[in-house]
């Protein structure tokens, strides 16, 4: 089974069995190299669905006891092999952003979710190769 695309492709594989063993695997590696600063990893996104076309790709969440602890979280990560995408000076914008466009579309959700995409996919172009 391998993992992962061509950075800027988009393909979708028929759901393997061998998911969560392998994020099994990922998850120890991730706590390894966290320590106690991971009081959660849970997988998330199509792989974890049974049956679920997606892209082969496992997606993990790290949960930490304090918002604080996220910094810390970097170091450790990169060593192991994943990319930090950078600080978070932009999520305050982007919880501004969020709360204008929950209020102008209070009724709407569709349209709401539309345009917060229109945000997630210019933030997601500043870090595409």
């Amino acid at each position: 089974m391998t993992l992962g695309l061509k950075r800027g492709t988009a393909a979708l594989r028929p759901s393997s069995a061998e998911y969560p063993a392998l994020f099994e695997e990922e998850r120890a590696r991730v706590q390894g190299a966290l320590g106690a600063l991971a009081v959660s990893l849970q997988q998330v996104g199509s792989t974890s669905i049974p049956g679920l076309p997606g892209k082969p790709i496992l997606d993990l969440a790290v949960g930490v006891q304090d918002s604080g602890q996220i910094d810390a979280c970097i170091s450790p990560l990169q060593a192991i092999g994943y990319t930090s995408f950078g600080n978070r000076e932009g999520w305050g914008e982007y919880g501004q952003i969020k709360a204008a466009l929950a209020e102008a579309h209070a009724d709407n959700r569709t349209q709401y979710t539309a345009q917060k995409g229109v945000v997630v996919r210019r933030v997601l172009a500043e870090f595409a190769c």
